[in-house]
């Protein structure tokens, strides 16, 4: 899943989703997210053309699938628990 935060750029800057040349564009605004397979289907986006953009992409590994061995990027454990607050993020294992 990835969700667009927000971005300083007057022009809309699209994912491609899709087999080029039959790829379908899609613009998104702040709080507009999409769910795809990122392993099966091919996407990508072009150059940005602003200063800032903020997204944010959420992973998901089948424990029972191809891509067990990458759940929590192979860190023993998992990632652990993040608190974002006041401008800082805190870790707690």
């Amino acid at each position: 899943m990835t969700m667009t935060l927000g971005f300083d750029s007057e022009k809309p800057w699209p994912i491609f989703v899709g087999e080029e040349g039959a790829e379908k564009s899609i613009d998104m605004n702040p709080g507009d997210g999409i769910i795809y397979k990122g392993c099966e289907l091919r996407h990508w986006r072009e150059a940005f053309e602003g200063e800032h953009h903020a997204q944010v992409f959420m992973h998901y590994v089948d424990a029972n699938g191809p891509y067990k061995d990458q759940i929590y990027d192979g860190r023993p454990g998992g990632l652990g628990t993040f608190t974002f607050a006041d401008g800082k993020v805190s870790s707690h294992a």
